[in-house]
C-alpha cells in the first residue's frame, strides 16, 4: 500500500545526523565536477546536495546543467529548496523509473546522498545499472553510504531502523528500505560495469535517540520510548555511550563514506 510516506516525512537529515557544511563539499568535490557537464543529484530531497553543487560551481565559475530528481514533489518544493534557481530541472518520479527517462550517455555526474537505501532490495542494483546506462563514458557516480561490514550488524541496523519507522507511522518506509552491505553495494557496482570503485573520505555515523525523537516521534512518547527499549536491546552488539541524561543514548554505529565510480570508456575492454 502506497501511504506517501516520503511526502510527509519532514525531517532535517543534516541536523539529525551531524552532517557538516565540509562533508557535503567533499561529497560534492568527489563528483570532479567541470565545465559543460550535466550533474544529476538523484534522489534529491529538499536539495541540499543541489545547492552544495551550485555553490561550488559559482565558486569554479562553472557553467553546468545540474537537475534533481525525487519521487516527491513536496520535498523538492520545502522551503529549504526555495534558494535553488527555477533554471534547475525538477523531476518527480520514483526510482529506478525516473532514471530510464533520460537517454543513453546523456549525463555527465550522478549524486546520490543516502538515497539506495530508500530503493526494495529488488531493485537496487536495477537502479545502479541504470546510473551506468545514463553516464557518458568516464562519468563518475558519487554515492554517500553507511558503511555495513558485517551481516550480524546490517541485520540488527536493519531492525531498528525498521522498527522506529512503524511507530512514527512511516509503514511504507518500514516496508520498503534496505540497508545494503558495503559488499553488497560493491557488487551492484561491479555488476554494472564500473570499472574503478574508490572509497574516499569517511566519518563517524551514529544515531543520537534524542534527535530522533525531536525529529520523527513528535506527540509519540510512548512509541519513541518503546523504539528505545527495543533498540538496546539488538544494538547492544555496538559499542554505546550516554550522554547528559538517561533520555539520550547515541549509539556510535560504525562510519560513513564516499565512495567514487567511474565509468569505462566506450571502446576500452579495460580501464
Amino acid at each position: 500500500m502506497i501511504t506517501d510516506d516520503y511526502s510527509r516525512r519532514v525531517v532535517n537529515y543534516e541536523e539529525m545526523h551531524d552532517i557538516t557544511k565540509d562533508q557535503l563539499e567533499k561529497f560534492v568535490e568527489a563528483a570532479r565536477i567541470s565545465t559543460g557537464n550535466i550533474v544529476l543529484d538523484a534522489m534529491a530531497g529538499y536539495g541540499t546536495v543541489t545547492k552544495t553543487i551550485l555553490r561550488f560551481a559559482k565558486k569554479e565559475r562553472l557553467d553546468i546543467t545540474v537537475k534533481m530528481l525525487d519521487r516527491s514533489i513536496e520535498q523538492l518544493h520545502r522551503p529549504e529548496a526555495s534558494e535553488i534557481p527555477g533554471a534547475v530541472e525538477r523531476i518527480v518520479c520514483d526510482m529506478p523509473r525516473g532514471l530510464e527517462q533520460f537517454g543513453t550517455m546523456s549525463v555527465d555526474r550522478v549524486l546520490m546522498k543516502q538515497g539506495l537505501y530508500e530503493v526494495p532490495k529488488e531493485e537496487q542494483a536495477r537502479v545502479i545499472t541504470e546510473i551506468y546506462r545514463i553516464l557518458k563514458p568516464k562519468g563518475i557516480f558519487v554515492g554517500w553510504h553507511i558503511n555495513i561490514d558485517d551481516k550480524q550488524d546490517q541485520t540488527a541496523f536493519q531492525e531498528v531502523i525498521q522498527r522506529k519507522d512503524a511507530l512514527a507511522g512511516y509503514k511504507e518506509l518500514a516496508a520498503r528500505r534496505y540497508f545494503f552491505r558495503v559488499d553488497e553495494l560493491h557488487h551492484y557496482l561491479g555488476e554494472a560495469g564500473f570499472c574503478r570503485i574508490e572509497r574516499l573520505d569517511h566519518w563517524e555515523f551514529s544515531l543520537d535517540t534524542k534527535k530522533v525523537k525531536a525529529q520523527e516521534f513528535s506527540g509519540k512518547e510512548e512509541a519513541w520510548e518503546e523504539w528505545c527499549k527495543f533498540s538496546d536491546a539488538r544494538l547492544n552488539i555496538f559499542y554505546r555511550i550516554r550522554r547528559e541524561s538517561g533520555e539520550k543514548v547515541v549509539y556510535h554505529l560504525g562510519h560513513q563514506s564516499i565512495i567514487r565510480a567511474t565509468k569505462r570508456l566506450k571502446v576500452a575492454p579495460y580501464c
